[in-house]
């Protein structure tokens, strides 16, 4: 009822602001249950926020390109109103989002995929009963469905407990002018949805395997540039509401694509990978760490740059490795934590680092994990991390034969404690910055050089490392010494940090010689 009120708002006009707010709020308890439904509320935020300066026509804020045109266009900066604008009023019992919504208009206009997003929502949940989700695939046994496609044919594996079921196929003479984005996301989509027919994935948990990376954000957004790509995503969550499973859609290496075998259905080839009667399970590697992998030289390198004497940084702290046997144990472990989980544990992983860092903010913690199954960890990594960086499988430690790359992320110490002074925030200092660039450029092969004029590159010349190993180690090295120098909390200006609350000095609560030893902000 209340998506087809969003519907017959269109044909009157403007959309009353206030209304969109409270139907918004109601269905975002709803796609908590229903994942699938998720990504088509994404037109309904844009609307709502679409009033909000710096944003374009689609209802996206800017980007910092656009911003910049802007500007050239004869703007000023102070015309480009953002949230840190209001820090400089002090208005008792209020935050900053409700003063930025003092301003909001009665009426807001639709956006563009507004529209779209209804019509999909409207098919999702058209059914006379809602439908069953699952949760925890009751079946131990998993599904991967792989699939690749090429200019002229296509072919797909599907493996499960009993064995490979493979096909493949020529495309006809539509689909071959289609992009190769939409073609090996349909060869996918296909395959899924007679499985689906036939009721062979009723309680198991699907891994929909590709190398095309535009199908994989297509799904997790809901949405693409490409109408074509984005109907065929839709067909994907539709395959998942009738189906009764637990799906994800996982973006591995092309190479290990070819390794596997799928790619070669294409062409006819089954002397290859799993098809030539290999271990399938071997080549879908979402159980086994980095350092499993690559028998222990991750962990060296890591330890290479992780001093452990006195002088070191952090005092020293060793870094003691968390496996699946003291994972749920962290509060006795007095030590640096070394995270080197499998992709598939990294969920579970980044919700225990939420409580352990709450519990013990003065312990760092380093994680290093194959570039595999990120859509259930990297947005929560990226927001914790103080610095991270992409180790390319091109190293000694980490060589090409591992196929995807390493996704590296320190983070440091959040709070002061007494005889320590560690950093309170790194995270988007320009030495923070500065490192993850190095690292960056350093890593790069010279296929992925910048390929500009030499006048027209920016910055600095690039470092060319000998021995990425050596490189590298030096880098973190001298991050992490000037890390353990930031200043302490108590020596910071952090006035105003609380949201909503009078801007007031920063008090002591503990002083040198007194029972308590710990410092907080203002009551």
């Amino acid at each position: 009822m209340l998506i087809a009120e969003l519907g017959d708002m269109i044909p009157k006009g403007p959309l009353p602001l206030q209304r969109l707010l409270e139907i918004r709020g109601f269905l975002m308890y709803v796609v908590r249950t229903y994942p699938w439904l998720n990504p088509y509320i994404k037109g309904l935020h844009l609307t709502v926020d679409s009033w909000r300066p710096g944003r374009a026509e689609d209802g996206f804020k800017w980007t910092a390109k656009e911003r910049r045109q802007m500007l050239l266009r004869g703007l000023e900066e102070g015309s480009l109103p953002c949230r840190r604008e209001f820090e400089g009023e002090d208005v008792q019992g209020t935050t900053d989002q409700t003063r930025m919504d003092e301003g909001a208009p009665d009426t807001v206009t639709p956006v563009d995929r507004y529209v779209r997003d209804l019509v999909c929502l409207r098919e999702l949940t058209s059914s006379a009963e809602p439908p069953k989700q699952l949760y925890r695939a009751e079946r131990q046994a998993a599904f991967f469905v792989i699939g690749d496609a090429s200019g002229k044919a296509k072919g797909n594996a599907v493996v499960e407990q009993y064995g490979v079921d493979y096909e493949s196929g020529a495309w006809n003479l539509e689909w071959r002018e289609k992009s190769s984005n939409c073609r090996e996301a349909k060869n996918l989509t296909d395959r899924l949805e007679r499985l689906v027919a036939d009721g062979a994935l009723n309680n198991h948990e699907v891994f929909l395997i590709t190398d095309n990376s535009a199908f994989e954000g297509a799904f997790y957004k809901g949405h693409s540039p490409a109408r074509e790509l984005s109907d065929i995503v839709f067909r994907v969550h539709k395959a998942q509401r009738d189906g009764g499973f637990v799906l994800h859609v996982i973006h591995i290496s092309g190479k290990r694509m070819k390794a596997s075998g799928v790619d070669g259905l294409s062409r006819g080839d089954l002397t290859e990978g799993m098809m030539s009667g290999k271990d399938p399970l071997s080549f879908i590697p979402f159980n086994r760490g980095a350092d499993d992998r690559s028998r222990g030289k991750v962990s060296a390198w890591v330890h290479s740059w992780w001093r452990t004497k006195r002088d070191a940084p952090f005092g020293g702290f060793p870094l003691r490795h968390i496996t699946k046997d003291n994972m749920f144990e962290l509060r006795d472990l007095k030590a640096a934590r070394l995270w080197m989980m499998p992709p598939a544990a990294m969920e579970v992983a980044l919700e225990l680092l939420c409580e352990d860092r709450l519990a013990h903010p003065q312990w760092p913690h380093v994680f290093v994990v194959p570039r595999l199954m990120t859509h259930l960890w990297r947005k929560d990594l990226m927001k914790y991390s103080d610095l991270l960086f992409t180790v390319p499988a091109q190293v000694p430690f980490w060589t090409s034969g591992q196929f995807e790359p390493l996704i590296v992320a320190i983070i440091l110490p959040l709070s002061h404690v007494p005889r320590y002074t560690g950093p309170w925030v790194v995270k988007g200092t320009d030495e923070g910055e500065r490192a993850a660039l190095t690292l960056r450029r350093g890593f790069k092969t010279g296929e992925q050089d910048d390929t500009g004029e030499f006048h027209e590159l920016d910055g600095f010349l690039r470092e060319v490392w000998k021995d990425p190993e050596s490189g590298s180690r030096f880098v973190l090295q001298q991050f992490l010494a000037w890390a353990s120098n930031f200043p302490p909390v108590q020596k910071c200006v952090v006035r105003g940090v609380l949201s909503g609350s009078k801007r007031r000095q920063v008090s002591e609560i503990g002083r040198p010689g007194r029972d308590s030893k710990h410092y907080r902000l203002g009551d």
